[in-house]
């Protein structure tokens, strides 16, 4: 497993979070049987329970920065890719340009036509300051 595939599937669990409400170790304990996975199972722990314990702040940055629109307006998927993002800019000390690539190539995969626009958009707004 690379980290790309490794934050998708944080992306995943995030889109079933928001969807269930589960409980986040939960959700890991039933999503990942086999634990072989080494660092990448740490990463995808990490970020997703920490994405989790930090939700209202990360909708928060993120709400800030979505002119014209309300949070619950945004793709369940869109949510879950800005979330995850977010955190790993913030928290998981990925590299601002590294997290929004990611995000964008996430999106144009699992979201909509013009999602990796928005993404872009939205996750640029949000780091040009240094926040």
């Amino acid at each position: 497993m690379n980290r790309r595939t490794a934050r998708e599937d944080v992306v995943k669990l995030l889109y079933g979070y928001e969807l269930t409400g589960e409980d986040p170790d939960l959700m890991l304990s039933n999503y990942y049987v086999d634990e072989s996975t080494g660092y990448e199972m740490d990463y995808i722990k990490c970020t997703f329970k920490g994405a989790c314990n930090h939700i209202n702040e990360l909708d928060g940055v993120i709400k800030s920065k979505l002119i014209g629109w309300r949070l619950e307006r945004v793709a369940k998927v869109d949510q879950a890719i800005l979330r995850c993002a977010v955190y790993e800019i913030k928290y998981g000390g990925i590299p601002e340009k590294v997290a929004i690539n990611e995000a964008v190539n996430i999106a144009k995969k699992y979201s909509t036509e013009n999602s990796g626009s928005f993404i872009n958009g939205v996750l640029g707004d949000i780091f040009k300051g240094g926040e």
